[in-house]
């Protein structure tokens, strides 16, 4: 199908379902003004937030959810889309992405293939274009700053390159995944999943996932939770403290929403655009080193991709971005790493010992030896001076950055703008410059 052609369908949906407006009965089914109850909010980092809410769908029931509230631009903040097992066809839990990437929150993200893993639509990290399929849904692309834009994932016109590379309202993102339906477009409900190609079950009450855009330009990330009782197994703190008042929470119960429902709820939450993510089974949220939504199929799902929400020093590895699952931070001016994950990114053997608390690494001819709370180290037979002492963050042994070239004899450099840490290897076998 032609892709102007998929335009002008797109356009005249939108166009006949905001200008006839929405149904009276649907409009009357919806709970007033102060109908969705917020527990108390949780910072995880500068910039991001947690909270559970509860309201009841159109037929009365309660229906509970997590939000994850960001705002853009706070340095080192970044939401990323991530794959399992960092290939396309890879799958893992949103709890594994999320934990595996030092995040600070995670939602599960686009739709996926159950056969091949493959994205349904498009896929796209740091400009690159990992996967593409000819699908009429919407895609949700933001840039490096947390610039959120919502639209039609056309690489390319009847083979003639778009001036925006990605298609019509993508111009300069850096991600993107492919999702749907639309939700909200300049505040107003939209109700277009069947014009997406959504059919049969997708459409009556789930658990669902959505990213929205408020007025004030903050990001919500959004889960509805679909529990049938107290039996239900899952993650801790469902609703707003557990809490009956109106929500139902405390009876560990959500109905689901539809996906029109869920539309109304985006409005409700703030957004003024807004889009689904895969939902169902999928649908989870990960937030402050646990997973605080409830799966509707009682455990975690693996999923082909997930969203992210970072707060850390990234940092390169011969030109390629790595992760640790105790990411570097700054602290009075010096910046700690993970020792054993990146001494073994690098190819070091680590042994820890926990009665003396102390770490040991080799790679080749080099060997290294510190101590938890001392500030001399041993590389190979001579004794070096750390400019700060190796701690404990989370069970994970965090050293000044300067130690590790002065260590295994890799070149580490520091970017002060933006910042970032730079790992040249001796061998440079995992060079892959962007």
């Amino acid at each position: 199908m032609s892709n102007w052609f998929k335009r002008i369908i797109v356009c005249t949906s939108v166009f006949a379902l905001v200008g006839a407006g929405w149904p009276a009965g649907i409009a009357a089914g919806v709970t007033g003004e102060g109908s969705v109850h917020y527990g108390v909010k949780k910072q995880l980092a500068p910039g991001v937030v947690h909270y559970s809410f509860s309201t009841h769908n159109w037929s009365g029931q309660p229906v509970t959810g997590h939000v994850t509230e960001i705002k853009p631009g706070e340095e080192l903040l970044e939401i990323r889309p991530v794959l399992g097992h960092d290939a396309l066809g890879g799958r893992e839990t949103v709890s594994e992405l999320a934990a595996r990437h030092g995040a600070v929150a995670a939602v599960n993200g686009g739709f996926f293939d159950g056969a091949s893993g493959n994205p349904i639509g498009g896929l796209v990290v740091d400009g690159q274009v990992q996967y593409h399929q000819d699908v009429l849904r919407t895609s949700v692309g933001w840039t490096g700053g947390g610039n959120f834009k919502f639209g039609y994932f056309m690489p390319g016109a009847d083979n003639v390159p778009m001036q925006s590379g990605f298609g019509s309202g993508l111009e300069g993102i850096e991600h993107l995944v492919t999702g749907g339906p639309l939700l909200v477009q300049d505040g107003i409900p939209v109700f277009q999943a069947v014009s997406e190609g959504f059919r049969g079950g997708v459409l009556t009450p789930n658990a669902r996932t959505a990213v929205g855009v408020k007025a004030d330009g903050n990001v919500l990330l959004v889960v509805v939770e679909k529990l049938s009782g107290t039996g239900d197994k899952g993650g801790s703190g469902s609703g707003p403290e557990n809490a009956d008042r109106d929500g139902g929470a405390g009876t560990n119960a959500s109905a689901g929403l539809t996906l029109d429902e869920l539309a109304w709820l985006m409005v409700r939450l703030g957004s003024v655009r807004a889009a689904g993510l895969d939902g169902g089974g999928s649908s989870v949220m990960w937030a402050g080193g646990e997973l605080v939504s409830k799966p509707s199929d009682g455990s975690e799902r693996k999923v082909a991709n997930a969203l992210v929400v970072l707060y850390q020093v990234p940092a390169y590895l011969d030109g390629r971005r790595v992760y640790f699952d105790a990411p570097p931070y700054l602290e009075q001016g010096r910046t700690y790493v993970p020792l054993r994950g990146l001494f073994e990114l690098l190819g070091a053997a680590v042994t820890w010992d926990q009665e003396t608390q102390t770490v040991d690494a080799a790679r080749g001819e080099r060997s290294v030896s510190l101590t938890i709370g001392q500030k001399e180290a041993r590389v190979n037979d001579a004794t070096v001076l750390l400019d700060a002492v190796p701690r404990m963050v989370n069970g994970r042994t965090m050293v000044p950055l300067r130690f590790i070239g002065e260590s295994l004899g890799d070149r580490v450099e520091w970017q002060s703008n933006p910042k970032a840490i730079k790992i040249h290897s001796t061998t440079g076998e995992n060079a892959n410059h962007f």
